[in-house]
Formats: C-alpha cells, structure tokens, sequence
C-alpha cells in the first residue's frame, strides 16, 4: 500500500524563522527528540506523562495513504518534544493495522496503549479535493478504535498521567462515552 506517516509531515518548530510561520521538518532550530533515550538527567525529572485518546487512522489521500489521526499527532509530536506521549487507541487486526503498528514503533513511541480488534478494520478516512483544493472527508464510521477498551492498565495509566487528550472521532463511541476515572 505503501503507506506514510503523516506525523513526520505535521512536526512544526517551535521557533519558525522571522517572516514564516513553520519551519520543515529538519530546519528546525530545537532538536526533535523521541523519548527517554535522548534526554538529560534534568530534562527526565521535567518529563510528564501525556496520553492521547483517540483515532489512530489511514488518510486515504489522492497522493497515496498517511497516518494520522488528530490524537496520534498530536501525541507524536509531544513525544517529539521530549515528553512521554502515550498514544491509546485501537488497530484492525489487518494490513492497514500492522503497517499502522509498524509505522508507530518505527516512530519510536509507546505502544502499551494500542489495543487489537479481530471484528472491526483499522479506521481510514477518504480524502478528496474540489477544483479549488477544498478538501473533502468521508470518515468510514464502525472501524476498531471505536471499540477501545478501558482495561484496568489502561485506567492506572490515566489516572497516574499528567495530561489527558481526548480526539473527537473515537467520541462518538460508547466504549468511550462510558469511560470514567477514579477521582482522589
């Protein structure tokens, strides 16, 4: 299928040069690090723990398919920055969900939240453009991360992290619209 990580596309400086608002991937001017291995004693106290609910996804573009999903990039990209991002989310247990799987660990991200579903596919959205360039999305509905579950690992880790993000797709599921956390 050839597909590609639509994380490495979406990584934006911190810093863009004076007159533009981002700079590519590679001309940033703070280095983009992945996790704990490249970080400093200091930097590893400052390190908080992020989990990002949602849609891991295939943007089926004209061009050829991307990962993406607005919870994993944005995950990739505070894992980028320095901070554990967990990504929590669900994969068909298919091509589309093993190239997915491959791509997210190539990454260099956690994985302990990405769960596997035999029932449902790995959740794609269709991509079109008008003649203006204004796209348009088909969001294939009944895919796996609508079925995430809130297993008991998944809970302590929520519940121990400093940051919660939650996409709007996966929403409109039960399996998350019934999700609670213990409070202290």
């Amino acid at each position: 299928m050839g597909f590609q990580p639509m994380c490495r596309r979406a990584i934006l400086a911190l810093a863009p040069a004076p007159g533009t608002s981002v700079l590519p991937l590679g001309e940033s001017r703070m280095p983009l690090r992945f996790g704990a291995s490249s970080l400093t004693a200091q930097e590893m106290t400052m390190r908080k723990t992020i989990l990002s609910f949602g849609e891991i996804l295939w943007d089926l573009l004209p061009g050829g398919a991307k990962l993406g999903g607005a919870p994993f990039n944005f995950a990739c990209r505070a894992g980028h920055l320095g901070d554990r991002a967990v990504m929590v989310s669900r994969l068909g247990r298919d091509q589309p969900g093993k190239e997915a799987f491959d791509q997210i660990r190539s990454l260099g991200m956690e994985t302990i939240g990405v769960q596997w579903d035999d029932d449902h596919p790995t959740g794609t959205v269709e991509v079109s453009f008008d003649a203006d360039g204004n796209p348009d999305y088909v969001i294939i509905p009944d895919v796996a991360y609508d079925y995430t579950e809130a297993t008991d690992e998944l809970i302590a880790l929520a519940a121990s992290a400093d940051c919660v993000c939650f996409g709007t797709l996966a929403q409109r599921a039960v399996s998350y619209t019934h999700l609670t956390l213990p409070t202290n």
